[in-house]
């Protein structure tokens, strides 16, 4: 019987799951001065300081409300080539594999005027990055 050699399969194989909490939420709502000084539950009785034009309130209690979760699952599998004394990886991910479409950022303006359609507060601003490949080739030698 004759040896033979059997071929080896180099192949590097990676995952990355990231899963995080939402972000926190407020609802900004900008009084104006008339308003501070004359109206509500505790009027001021007299101007804001430095004759602001609004007060900027938060009408959430920091740390209650936050938003959609993120999760984003990334692969990577590559071919390891030797060749004489080259080291050869070739290789293909695959970023957010499961295409996620989770909120990054909203808008946390509050407005109490009713318009005609939804309004500003909560808008998404940005969303985590669609599904996409990247291929890859890296010599070493």
């Amino acid at each position: 019987m004759v040896p033979v050699a059997c071929p080896s399969f180099e192949v590097q194989i990676a995952a990355t799951l990231r899963s995080d909490q939402g972000g926190l939420l407020a609802a900004n709502y900008n009084v104006p001065s008339a308003t501070a000084q004359s109206q509500g539950p505790q009027p001021l009785g007299r101007p804001l300081s430095n004759n602001a034009p609004f007060a900027t309130v938060n009408l959430i209690t920091p740390g209650t409300m936050r938003g959609d979760r993120v999760s984003e699952l990334n692969l990577k599998v590559a071919k390891i080539l030797r060749v004489g004394r080259t080291r050869t990886s070739v290789g293909v991910e695959l970023f957010n594999a499961l295409n996620s479409n989770a909120v990054l950022t909203y808008s946390q303006g509050f407005s109490p005027v009713v318009q005609s359609g939804p309004g500003a507060w909560l808008q998404p601003l940005s969303i985590l990055t669609p599904r996409f490949v990247k291929l890859s080739a890296q010599v070493d030698f």
